[in-house]
């Protein structure tokens, strides 16, 4: 969320425009915000076929928009609501105009290009390459191409025709680019002078003083990000910084390999003829520069999309190779690798983004992971796969290898972002007979394949499920003598104590689990969540010994055990029968009103706060503050925010949706309700939230108002 705005407000346009509603956490397609993308695919096409037409002739426009759109990547990206796209298209307008200017220096072109660098840069921060992508462009083409070279000399010493002296010309672009970046803005934020910037006297500071604070704010924090970067996935390894090869690795394999060696020619041909139009030289060079830039300069290696804006580049920097100069060598070889290239494409259609290069030998799935291969595509299918009416395929034990016919995600199959558990290791050695919606992997295990499987690293959670297996067949000697097999071959003790407590909850054995979990948590002291489920076990144990001779305290503890569970409609129930049961209002009250806050139940809250009065107990449920607004009125939109941080906190993730769905219709623009309302609807599309059933119903069901989407 920390791109500036003017990107998605354009992917939000539709739903501004109708109110439509969103629903954000459930898998249905956006197909407005989609439409919005493939228009800006078409402008691009347009675009790429009239600069080549009149740079270089029609049969090469023809044959450069026909590469761009069997481009698997841009081709995927055209129909996803994201960044890259708009992002792309802002910076091909922007080298265009800045060439048409470069070749016809006058005012009107020059306002041209500064308005749509403007464009760009409110679009997405990786326009700011263009920082660099034009200067190192024009030293590219001056170094490779003499009369270009001369015309440039003649270009800063004559100019053009302007009603000022040319050397204004940087000043008015920078003011016609503040312009743009404010009116996006709607000026809100201009010259702002902060605490920070007051006290400092670099030149740094006062030059961003005059932006919209918002802008700076969104550009550093995704400076930090590219420099921080995230956790990334490439050919069965792992990185919290990133690697310095990623993105060319990643290019050379995710491309079809008769588009790369397409590239590789282009480049080829450029060199070998060096008076080539300058529209091509500046592309070539532009794309090389944006490559270079993200690779040395982005550790946010989160997939190939970050590429995008480069595939129209490289589509420009081929067109001659089907033109006159081709003929006799490089015409038919670009030909053939255009008609494989579409060939390449048609095997993955309707699921572009899962294409692969022939390089990984049909093993594309080990080697990539989330956007660059699975974003959920398949979810659905294999959700209907295996659904109880369906029943083809089920899933299989993440740690415990077992013969059947199983279905997985390439996401989990490669730990993807789970890489610590090792989740599905034991079915990597293993391959597909058959894909669903070609992200989803489905294996048919043999006994005699179980043998295979072998190989796959030893996990204290696989190690664990042996262990459960052997407790099921009614052999708990060999079940411990596992668990310490696998202590002393190196795995994890704690990890395999906690797996081993969790198969027992699974099994309703508790007297078993809270030993184990306990072991675990004196292990991993540091580890909170352990000791919680060790004490969750230990109050339900302390419950059904105490259910007989005190009902209302064998109620008190199980309502605490569900606290600390997260079921706290179970939680509130079970004081509920506290108190029908005798139980002390004084004791039980605060535990009611934390469940009532967490479930969101504000009317029930209101009522429990007049009853038994703003006591101190009562607030450590929420700030002191809020209880008081409870009495008297409803909360604006910050204080619904920072109560759904609370809730957030507290793993109530319902109870922090519904809170920002109601901060943004107050105020849609509130920018921390949109942050932390994506953060939430990210994780539960990649699956990190640990969900119930009824969690999941009750999220599907949040609805955000269309003008919020801003």
């Amino acid at each position: 969320m920390y791109n500036p705005p003017l990107g998605q407000l354009w992917v939000a346009l539709p739903y501004a425009i109708s109110g439509t509603p969103l629903t954000p956490f459930t898998d249905a397609p956006p197909i407005a915000a989609r439409v919005q993308n493939i228009l800006l695919a078409g402008v691009c096409l347009i675009l790429l076929g009239f600069w080549v037409r009149r740079a270089v002739g029609k049969a090469e426009a023809l044959c450069a928009v026909l590469l761009l759109a069997t481009t698997p990547d841009f081709l995927a990206h055209s129909a996803l609501a994201t960044l890259d796209l708009p992002v792309t298209a802002a910076i091909f307008v922007t080298i265009y105009y800045f060439i048409r200017w470069f070749r016809r220096p006058n005012l009107g072109l020059f306002l041209r290009f500064a308005c749509v660098l403007g464009v760009a840069l409110v679009t997405k921060v990786s326009a700011f390459l263009l920082v660099l992508i034009i200067p190192l462009g024009l030293v590219g083409v001056a170094t490779t191409n003499a009369p270009t070279r001369r015309y440039l000399s003649r270009f800063f010493v004559k100019g053009g025709r302007y009603p000022f002296p040319a050397i204004w010309l940087p000043l008015v672009g920078l003011v016609c680019v503040w312009l743009v970046v404010c009116c996006v803005y709607c000026f809100r934020g201009c010259f702002t002078v902060t605490e920070e910037w007051a006290t400092s006297g670099s030149v740094r500071h006062w030059f961003v003083w005059p932006w919209p604070k918002q802008f700076i704010e969104a550009s550093l924090g995704k400076f930090a990000y590219a420099r921080h970067g995230n956790l990334a996935y490439l050919c069965g390894q792992f990185s919290l910084e990133g690697w310095w090869w990623y993105y060319p690795v990643a290019l050379a394999l995710k491309s079809p390999l008769p588009l790369f060696l397409m590239w590789c020619l282009g480049a080829f041909h450029l060199l070998a003829y060096r008076r080539s139009k300058l529209e091509v030289q500046f592309a070539a060079f532009g794309a090389a520069t944006f490559f270079l830039g993200t690779v040395l300069l982005s550790r946010a290696q989160i997939g190939i999309r970050h590429l995008l804006p480069i595939y129209p580049c490289l589509a420009l920097m081929c067109a001659p190779l089907f033109g006159r100069n081709g003929v006799g060598f490089w015409r038919p070889v670009a030909v053939t690798l255009l008609v494989l290239n579409v060939v390449s494409l048609m095997t993955v259609l309707p699921y572009p983004l899962t294409a692969e290069s022939l390089l990984t030998f049909g093993r594309g799935y080990r080697c990539f992971a989330d956007a660059n291969y699975d974003w959920g595509q398949a979810n659905r299918h294999i959700t209907d796969a295996t659904s109880v009416s369906h029943g083809l395929v089920r899933r299989p034990n993440p740690y415990l290898p077992q013969s059947g016919e199983f279905v997985v995600r390439v996401n989990e199959l490669n730990g993807f972002p789970k890489w610590q558990t090792n989740e599905f290791g034991w079915l990597r050695e293993l391959t597909p007979t058959r894909r669903i919606a070609r992200a989803g992997l489905v294996y048919h295990v043999e006994e005699n394949d179980l043998s295979s499987t072998t190989a796959a690293p030893l996990s204290p959670w696989r190690c664990a499920a042996t262990a459960m297996m052997l407790y099921k067949r009614g052999d708990p000697s060999s079940a411990e003598a596992e668990i310490r097999a696998g202590v002393e071959r190196g795995c994890n003790a704690a990890l395999i104590w906690r797996s081993w407590g969790e198969f027992h909850l699974q099994e309703h054995r508790t007297t078993e689990a809270q030993a184990a979990l306990r072991r675990a948590s004196l292990l991993a002291p540091q580890e909170g969540e352990w000791r919680q489920l060790s004490e969750s076990v230990g109050l339900k144990l302390q419950s059904i010994r105490l259910m007989e001779r005190e009902p209302a305290r064998a109620l008190f503890y199980r309502a605490n055990a569900a606290l600390l569970e997260r079921q706290y409609a179970q939680a509130r129930e079970y004081v509920t029968q506290a108190l029908a049961e005798g139980a002390p209002p004084e004791a039980v009250a605060p535990l009611l009103y934390h469940c009532i806050c967490l479930l969101g139940d504000w009317e029930a809250a209101r009522e429990l706060v007049r009853k038994y009065g703003q006591t101190d107990m009562l607030q450590t449920a929420l700030p002191s503050r809020f209880i008081q607004v409870l009495e008297h009125r409803e909360w604006n939109a910050r204080e619904c925010v920072e109560v759904a941080t609370w809730a957030y906190r507290n793993q109530s993730w319902v109870t922090a949706a519904r809170l920002l769905t109601e901060a943004l219709k107050r105020d849609p623009s509130f920018a921390e309700a949109l942050n932390l309302l994506g953060e939430l609807v990210v994780r539960y599309k990649d699956w990190s939230l640990p969900l119930t059933e009824q969690e999941k119903a009750a999220l599907e069901k949040v609805v955000v108002q269309g003008s919020t989407t801003k």
